[in-house]
C-alpha cells in the first residue's frame, strides 16, 4: 500500500523523548502552521535516520498525515540550515526559547503560516548572531517583530493607531517598514530610545485583548 507522504519546510521549537527511542517534536512550517511529529526510534543508538533534528534547526521534513490526530509520523528530515550557534550564548538561547514558546502557544495546525514562519526563521538567525553587527536584531526587536507579525497575519492588528492623522500615520508607517523588514530579514526601522518597549506592551495589550496567550 502506498503511504500519502507530505513533504514541508519546518523549524524545531521543542522535542521530547517518548517511551525509550522515539521524539515528539513540535515546530512551525510555512504551510501547515504548528507540525507535532512523531520520529518513531530516532533515539536508538543504531538510528541514522534523524541525526538533524535539534532545537532551532530549519529542516525539510517528510511525514504522514494522520487522519485521527495531530500527531503525524516523520519519514524524513533534511538539514536546511542549523543554528546551533544560539546555544553558545544564555541570554540568546532563552530568547530563542521564549520566542518559541509564543509561537506553539499561538499557533494552531492546519492553518498556513508564510508570514511568521519567514519573520520567526529572521528572529532565530538574528539570535544566533549570523547577522552583521550593526545590523542584528536585539532580542527585544525579534519579540516585537514577531508578535507584530503573528498579529496582522492573523488580521488581528488595527488599522488605526491614534484619532491625530499625522500620529497615526507615523505609527502606521513604522508597523508597515517593521512587517516588511521582519518577513525580508532586514534591518529593523530607527526609532527614538524606549519605543521597542513601548511597542512590545503594545502590542502584548493586544495579545490579551485577542484571548491569545502571551506568557
Amino acid at each position: 500500500m502506498e503511504i500519502d507522504v507530505i513533504e514541508t519546510e519546518f523549524i524545531v521549537l521543542k522535542k521530547l523523548p517518548y517511551k525509550e527511542t522515539s521524539l515528539i517534536i513540535h515546530g512551525l512550517s510555512p504551510e501547515f502552521g504548528r507540525l507535532d511529529l512523531m520520529a518513531r526510534g530516532a533515539l536508538k543508538n543504531s538510528s541514522g535516520k534523524f541525526p538533524v533534528i535539534d532545537l532551532f534547526q530549519e529542516l525539510k521534513v517528510e511525514f504522514k498525515n494522520s487522519k485521527n490526530s495531530s500527531l503525524h509520523t516523520i519519514y524524513e528530515a533534511e538539514l536546511i540550515k542549523e543554528h546551533s550557534a544560539i546555544a553558545l550564548d544564555l541570554d540568546c538561547f532563552v530568547g530563542g526559547m521564549k520566542i518559541s514558546t509564543l509561537i506553539l502557544k499561538n499557533s494552531h495546525p492546519g492553518i498556513p503560516a508564510p508570514l511568521t514562519y519567514a519573520a520567526l526563521i529572521n528572529a532565530i538567525r538574528n539570535l544566533a548572531g549570523e547577522t552583521p553587527m550593526g545590523k542584528r536584531w536585539s532580542f527585544e526587536q525579534s519579540l516585537a517583530a514577531l508578535k507584530a507579525v503573528h498579529l496582522h497575519e492573523n488580521g488581528l492588528l488595527p488599522e488605526h493607531f491614534s484619532e491625530a492623522e499625522s500620529l497615526n500615520k507615523q505609527q502606521a508607517d513604522f508597523i508597515t517598514k517593521l512587517l516588511k523588514n521582519a518577513i525580508a530579514g532586514n534591518v529593523m526601522p530607527e526609532c527614538t530610545a524606549g519605543y521597542w518597549t513601548k511597542l512590545d506592551n503594545w502590542l502584548s495589550a493586544l495579545y490579551e485583548y485577542h484571548n491569545l496567550n502571551i506568557n
